[in-house]
């Protein structure tokens, strides 16, 4: 793995391992178990809704302005201003988009949450903006720290307001969506101050309509597989809670695992994050992108499959573990949702490497397809199956979107993946072998759990998918200078 990536890719991870894994298990579970599942549940269909039309506040330009800052090398501050200019129009409309299709939906009771989320988003997708222009300029470390400043102040506030009785009896899903909003609003400070300390001034140029368009027009690639990518990971808890009989507890039961899938697909996005600038550069100087997809698939590759196969294995102790409510429902969900992570990985490795091509046609056409299957297995299985139901409906989808992002990265670049995928089907067979050995084991599960996840690990560093010995090097040459 290149010297530099290398290094950032690890601090990124080790940073973001050390917050949210936190924050998922302690503060937003608790919120959970505080608020009640149906009512989580509502949390979690509103969320999507205002995360579906997301894409409307940003239209690709978090992908498209990531790729070009890598790539300018004169006129960036102008480029940058005229790009913020339409972002700025683009998120009024998305505030207005939301607030009549949830009007339209039936979602008139809650209008307040809606337009609370809506905030939240619309902040989110300028955090966002921020960080393109971080990681556009090499400022990695920097963008490293921003992404775990949200969820760093939650857990500070949130945290408090769980550990004290008094507050915690009337606490409620309007202060928990304000606390988001405070949250991400710290953090997009947080950003500027960065760009500001290193003389990089966020300048906004609101232009006409003539401006804006122009600006959509070179984005629409991007946008279209934002939309698509977002359509099929987040309508399943919509149509969930639209559909199923206790519509808002299914919801949360999905919810509930759901979270941590999220949060170990974060990990996958945040190294394709790192990768879009520097398959960009490697990309605009003709350089072999190879490297970069080897080793990061293979770290994405052990990161998912041995927390895939431990979810699969402790999912029953797992669940009734951060659950008071979890049942044996609670348990066959989390068990087939949770390989959607292995899935997840290959997705942002391959079409991170697409998306900084700038060639999106094939990757839009699988996207778009894989949200007509998505839709019509939600709209079969739902209704018998509640949310596992959509379990599977998302296990098949990604899996379907992932081999077709294999394909297409294969068929452009021809890489040399024979040798990768032999390495990577038999690292996941040893996996399973290790956790189901580790079940006989004659000890409570967390000691099984701990031996399942320090022998797998240790085979990851033998089979070298696990480069200890690039990290040490790596370490080594940083502290000899």
């Amino acid at each position: 793995m290149q010297s530099g990536y290398l290094r950032h890719i690890f601090f990124l991870i080790t940073i973001n391992l050390i917050v949210k894994p936190f924050y998922v298990l302690f503060i937003d579970r608790g919120v959970q178990n505080e608020l009640g599942t149906a009512t989580y549940g509502l949390f979690f269909a509103l969320f999507n809704l205002s995360y579906l039309l997301y894409i409307l506040s940003d239209l690709g330009i978090y992908q498209y302005h990531t790729r070009q800052a890598a790539q300018w090398t004169t006129h960036q501050p102008l480029q940058t201003a005229r790009i913020a200019g339409a972002k700025l129009w683009l998120t009024g409309f998305y505030l207005i988009s939301l607030l009549l299709l949830a009007w339209f939906l039936g979602y008139r009771q809650v209008l307040v949450l809606v337009i609370l989320l809506g905030i939240y988003q619309a902040v989110v997708s300028w955090v966002f903006f921020i960080r393109s222009l971080l990681n556009g300029n090499g400022l990695y470390r920097q963008d490293a720290w921003t992404s775990v400043m949200d969820r760093s102040t939650l857990i500070l506030l949130i945290g408090m307001i769980l550990l004290v009785p008094a507050w915690r009896s009337h606490f409620s899903l309007t202060q928990f969506v304000v606390l988001l909003i405070l949250a991400m609003t710290v953090t997009l400070l947080t950003g500027l101050l960065y760009l500001r300390k290193h003389a990089i001034i966020l300048r906004i140029t609101p232009g006409k309509a003539k401006d804006v368009w122009k600006v959509v027009r070179e984005t629409m690639p991007f946008a279209l597989t934002v939309i698509l990518m977002t359509l099929y990971t987040r309508i399943d808890g919509i149509m969930l809670e639209r559909l199923a009989t206790e519509g808002a507890y299914q919801a949360g039961v999905y919810a509930a695992s759901y979270r941590l899938l999220d949060a170990a697909n974060m990990i996958a996005y945040l190294v394709a994050t790192l990768l879009l600038p520097m398959y960009s550069r490697h990309l605009e100087a003709r350089q072999e992108v190879y490297p970069l997809y080897r080793d990061a698939f293979k770290m994405l590759w052990v990161i998912s499959g041995i927390t895939s196969v431990a979810a699969v294995f402790f999912s029953g102790p797992i669940m009734q573990l951060l659950y008071h409510e979890a049942n044996e429902q609670w348990s066959r969900v989390f068990t087939w949702l949770m390989p959607c992570f292995i899935s997840g990985s290959i997705i942002y490795v391959a079409g991170t490497l697409i998306t900084a091509s700038g060639d999106l046609k094939a990757m839009n056409w699988a996207a778009g397809i894989s949200i007509g299957i998505n839709v019509l297995l939600n709209a079969i299985l739902i209704p018998y199956y509640q949310a596992w139901g959509a379990v599977v409906a998302t296990l098949i989808t990604q899996s379907l979107m992932a081999g077709a992002l294999i394909y297409i990265t294969q068929s452009r670049y021809h890489l040399p993946q024979a040798r990768l995928w032999t390495g990577a089907i038999f690292s996941l067979a040893a996996w399973v072998g290790i956790a189901w050995l580790a079940r006989f084991l004659p000890l409570s599960w967390p000691v099984q759990f701990a031996c399942f996840g320090f022998a797998s690990v240790l085979f990851g560093g033998v089979i070298g998918w696990i480069p200890v010995k690039s990290w040490w090097d790596e370490i080594r040459d940083r502290r000899s200078i």
